[in-house]
């Protein structure tokens, strides 16, 4: 799945999106899935998908200040990429007055990372919720996260996430 406003590259165009349900739908195989827009992307809902084999990226969002990712299913292909990653959340920045959603999901063969949030600041007012998820088995990296926030990624909420670590890493930042 690629959503942005390019025919040429996944990862080139961005684009206003807005009021986009992605709902209910099997997503077999691809080396990623894609949601890419310009910063003022909002009201995109990726819910009650399974995602299963892609080799890098289960999800890549990118440029949307509203998101819910919610009860969805994310299997990796477990020989896939050794940097894979199951949500890989970078420059979304909550617009003013709203949250986004990350509630639910099941996480399996990332690798790498399981979920990694890079700049994407909630609202202090209305704080972004990462909430109930499950990342567990097919960590393959010696340096895994399952939880990684960065490059100011702050006004969150997390809370009753779990993350099974199956694969020796040397990282202490888990």
């Amino acid at each position: 799945v690629v959503v942005n406003n390019s025919t040429a590259s996944p990862t080139s165009g961005t684009s206003a999106i807005t009021n986009l349900e992605i709902d209910s739908n099997t997503i077999y195989g691809g080396y990623a899935n894609y949601l890419y827009g310009n910063g003022t992307a909002s009201n995109i809902n990726f819910r009650n998908n399974i995602v299963d084999s892609t080799n890098y990226y289960g999800l890549y969002v990118q440029g949307i200040n509203k998101f819910s990712l919610n009860n969805n299913k994310f299997t990796l292909n477990e020989f896939g990429n050794i940097n894979g990653y199951g949500l890989y959340i970078n420059s979304c920045a909550a617009g003013i007055g709203f949250a986004h959603e990350i509630i639910g999901n099941n996480i399996v063969n990332a690798a790498y990372q399981g979920i990694y949030i890079s700049s994407s600041a909630g609202q202090s007012a209305t704080r972004s919720v990462l909430l109930n998820n499950s990342l567990g088995g097919g960590f393959r990296s010696t340096n895994a996260y399952g939880i990684y926030f960065t490059g100011s990624s702050y006004n969150w909420n997390v809370f009753h996430n779990s993350v099974n670590f199956d694969a020796v890493t040397v990282n202490t930042q888990n």
